[in-house]
């Protein structure tokens, strides 16, 4: 769609008697608009609705004509976020809320509050997924930490309101796959639905190093199972004494994250390492990965090797994943592989010949999630500003979104007065020509002092201050 480009500058002149005088220049540029983004110097960009009392983004280097916005803050602990077939997006924050992004606003009430959630150390609420027929059947998974002696992680089918889009009948769930073990860390959580509508979910070993090698536990692993909880025919170990069935693949540490690209098919795990290596791993059916007996490269044939990996030294703990099929960035980016580290600040992407190369570096720490969202950036999700890696005592989690933003930024208002100060009455006389566009589109000017029936046109404009 082609909208003009905005931004409003005001201009404070000063004249005898206390009168103030406010000049207000609207500039716009005929061409396709983002979100109202401006560029600023030095890396600081501004957020959506640069006026609207939004607080700058912490300065991040990106690639040029890339731009960073902060689109919502104020979030408490939020571990996961996903974009529902209808483009809103939905937050998850660790103790068991499910709240919604939508039009850029953060709706006040909670999309789903769930009760008895166990969010100690890294538990609670921790994966989402919509169901491939959500837009008519109103399905969604959560995948948390359930309260109990021990506590346990499970997955729960939930409805949304019949009456109202924006909030899901808490009365509505359906525990499909229960007894997952748990603990203070390594729960996993990622949940995800294949081509073939099957549901994938991601468990961490719980902490018991034997969990990922056994095939009588579901830590430690890749599961598959149906919408409804059964388990495919096609699973690779059904059929196997003493083997749980819903078992997909096997031998993982902590797979946090992870995605499947919405072209190929082909499915991509992290999985977080404990002192030699952080691994991207290629789903395969009936995988064994290697945790415990194997971290990293280990060239062993009983195990899938990563397809990539990164040593401690780079980082602490892969986070996020995200296939780009979006129409925004440039060519160069399509069929990339974002992701992030928890600890070091950076965003790198994961080429299709199997390269990485660097996207954000010296950005925040603690991302703990990417998404590509329907317009084309890459969001990406801070657990907290602060840097705290336990539970953070305020409310200062966020997401935030990344644009190229080339062919839609804004213009700058630059805007000088002639006189600048006297007794009124005053003829004073405004000269937007120093105004410029960072994309070079033909600028149009209206002046608006409040006090007119009609705007004024021009680069220039005057008014008689009374």
């Amino acid at each position: 769609m082609t909208t003009p480009k905005l931004m409003f500058m005001t201009l404070l002149i000063g004249v005898t008697m206390l009168t103030a005088i406010i000049g207000s220049l609207i500039l716009s540029a005929d061409t396709t608009m983002g979100d109202g983004i401006i560029s600023a110097e030095k890396g600081h960009f501004p957020t959506k609705g640069a006026f609207d009392g939004n607080k700058i983004a912490a300065a991040t280097n990106l690639p040029e004509d890339f731009e960073e916005i902060e689109i919502v803050g104020g979030l408490r602990a939020p571990t996961n976020m996903e974009f529902s077939p209808d483009g809103r997006l939905f937050v998850l924050e660790q103790a068991g809320k499910i709240l919604i992004i939508k039009n850029g606003e953060l709706l006040p009430t909670p999309f789903l509050t769930l009760e008895e959630v166990d969010s100690s150390a890294e538990g609670g609420l921790l994966g989402l997924a919509f169901d491939p027929q959500f837009n008519t059947n109103g399905h969604f998974y959560v995948y948390y930490t359930k309260t109990g002696d021990p506590s346990t992680n499970q997955v729960s089918r939930f409805t949304v309101s019949a009456t109202n889009p924006d909030v899901a009948d808490p009365r509505s769930e359906l525990v499909i796959l229960d007894g997952i073990p748990a603990n203070y860390t390594h729960n996993g959580g990622q949940m995800q639905f294949g081509p073939a509508g099957k549901l994938y979910v991601t468990t961490g070993d719980a902490v018991k190093r034997s969990n990922a090698q056994s095939l009588e536990t579901l830590a430690g692993k890749i599961l598959r199972i149906n919408p409804d909880g059964s388990v495919p025919d096609d699973n690779p170990f059904v059929g196997t004494p003493d083997v749980r069935d819903e078992i997909w693949a096997y031998g993982l540490r902590n797979p946090f994250a992870g995605d499947i690209d919405p072209v190929t098919g082909r499915m991509y795990i992290n999985d977080v390492g404990r002192k030699r290596a952080e691994e991207i791993n290629l789903g395969v059916a009936g995988a064994n990965y290697g945790w415990p007996e194997c971290e990293g490269e280990c060239e062993n044939p009983d195990f899938e090797d990563p397809i990539h990996t990164y040593s401690q030294q780079t980082g602490c703990a892969i986070t996020g994943g995200a296939f780009y099929r979006g129409t925004q960035f440039p060519e160069e980016y399509q069929g990339s592989y974002f992701f992030a580290d928890l600890c070091n600040g950076w965003i790198k992407r994961l080429l299709p010949d199997g390269t990485a190369a660097d996207f954000v570096t010296e950005g925040p720490e603690i991302v703990v999630d990417l998404e590509v969202g329907p317009d084309g950036s890459l969001y990406y999700l801070l657990y907290s500003k602060s840097g705290s890696y336990t539970t953070p005592t305020e409310a200062d989690g966020a997401v935030y979104k990344i644009q190229f933003a080339r062919a839609n930024r804004t213009p700058t208002a630059v805007v000088s007065a002639r006189p600048t100060s006297g007794i009124a009455p005053l003829e004073v006389s405004f000269d937007g020509s120093g105004s410029r566009d960072p994309d070079g589109d033909p600028l149009s000017y209206t002046w608006n002092f409040g006090d007119e029936p009609a705007a004024t046109k021009g680069v220039t404009a005057s008014t008689l201050i009374q």
